[in-house]
């Protein structure tokens, strides 16, 4: 169940077509430089007992890192954030192959340069219950 959270959430990011080239997980992705790019990441915690008999529940993490051309000011990238952040209000509910989740928390989490990027990493908090 959770590669469909996984697709849920990365669907998502390419189907609110924010204008970025995407390195997805383990591809050989190679930036061009002088352009922007965002690479996603899902974290998982551990999966649990919500029910007696039918249901888990499991929390996780979407993380979208931004990276802009370092020396190019913080304005392009904080800007990007914003909309993507916007895009994923509290209490918004994914869907995919008939699997759910919601998000429940979102932050901008400090910027700092990166491999000479400038990286801003945006993280969202979900819950997801799992049939048995």
């Amino acid at each position: 169940m959770s590669l469909k959270l996984d697709q849920a959430l990365v669907k998502s990011f390419i189907d609110g077509a924010f204008g970025l080239p995407i390195a997805h997980e383990n591809t050989g992705y190679a930036p061009t430089a002088g352009t922007a790019f965002a690479e996603l990441r899902v974290f998982m915690n551990s999966e649990r007992a919500y029910t007696l008999a039918s249901k888990n529940d499991i929390t996780g993490l979407f993380q979208v890192a931004l990276n802009y051309p370092d020396d190019g000011g913080a304005i392009e990238a904080k800007t990007m954030a914003e909309s993507i952040i916007d895009a994923y209000p509290i209490g918004l509910n994914l869907t995919y192959s008939g699997q759910s989740l919601e998000i429940t928390e979102r932050q901008r989490a400090s910027a700092a340069p990166v491999n000479g990027w400038y990286r801003l990493v945006l993280r969202f908090n979900f819950v997801a219950y799992l049939p048995r």
